[in-house]
């Protein structure tokens, strides 16, 4: 199977281009709603890995169960406003982090705000991650620069979640790479994301700790996201009936904890605005709620027409 076409996209400066993209939708017992394109080929899972790092915070207690701010942040890919800045620094101040000792890059936000004159690794987006990362090494004991290590303690707690998530193979051997912030990028197929996501909120699954990130979620969108992102329209369009979750190269991961349903969609071009696409269509085949006119923010391009199936 190959990605199919999902959306015909028009350039600013007049381009058109065919989009395609792969995506599926299972529930909890691992049956297929719908399918398109190739959702068997093995990607980098990106931030949609995150909430499954978060499980291993929670397991371990490195972070309180009642932290909302900290579960949201910790599974965040947020837009380095003000006010995402200073929830982080209060994140890291509660569980007595070193801003310092975080390990991604220094990152301009992502809202556009060109008013301050300098960032820090606080506006990185998955400065969240880092934090909660740190939490655990502390939690663990081992030094603070050994948390990105991909022999190291932490990545080998993180591992028991993301196995239980993935179960097809090991966490090591999932392993190939960096992503962008400097994590180690663990690889899966879509379907095995999606079926990961359908288990997320139940209590059965997870030892019940995958509630814990979607009452987070559901509770600190402009946290877990930001005011101008897809994933922040869908959350609070629908008044928290589907969560998502977006992650670099045209990835979103979408649940509906509700119904114990999950889904996945990649753009091959790395495109965020046709994998949105195709999760709406693929939404809507298979009868699930779902904000269609949530707005959602499509760089260079805006979408024209799509077709799926």
């Amino acid at each position: 199977m190959t990605d199919r076409t999902v959306a015909m996209c028009e350039h600013l400066d007049g381009y058109h281009r065919a989009e395609k993209a792969s995506g599926i939708v299972v529930d909890a017992s691992g049956r297929v709603l719908v399918a398109v394109g190739d959702p068997e080929q093995a990607v980098p899972t990106r931030s949609t890995i995150k909430p499954f790092r978060t499980i291993t915070l929670l397991a371990a207690r490195a972070i309180d169960r009642t932290d909302m701010a900290g579960i949201a942040l910790a599974s965040a890919s947020h837009t380095g406003t003000v006010a995402h800045v200073e929830a982080i620094r209060g994140f890291a101040a509660r569980y007595e982090i070193d801003p310092d000792d975080l390990r991604c890059s220094s990152r301009a936000p992502l809202d556009g705000d060109t008013t301050r004159s300098a960032y820090s690794r606080l506006e990185n987006e998955c400065s969240g991650e880092h934090v909660g990362a740190l939490a655990l090494a502390r939690r663990l004991r081992v030094p603070p620069a050994t948390y990105l290590d991909a022999d190291g303690m932490v990545q080998a707690w993180y591992g028991e979640s993301v196995e239980e998530a993935l179960p097809r193979t090991s966490y090591q051997a999932r392993l190939k790479g960096r992503d962008g912030c400097g994590m180690p990028s663990v690889w899966g197929t879509l379907s095995e994301l999606a079926s990961a996501y359908a288990q997320l909120s139940m209590g059965t699954s997870f030892g019940g700790l995958g509630q814990l990130v979607t009452r987070a979620v559901r509770a600190e969108p402009a946290l877990f996201s930001g005011q101008y992102q897809y994933v922040y329209g869908l959350i609070t369009e629908s008044e928290g009936e589907v969560l998502a979750k977006a992650g670099a190269d045209g990835l979103y991961a979408a649940w509906w904890p509700d119904l114990h349903v999950g889904a996945v969609t990649r753009a091959a071009s790395g495109f965020h605005g046709a994998a949105a696409v195709c999760l709406q269509s693929l939404a809507a085949e298979a009868a699930l709620p779902f904000p269609m006119d949530a707005p959602y923010y499509l760089g260079p391009c805006r979408v024209m027409q799509y077709s799926l199936l």
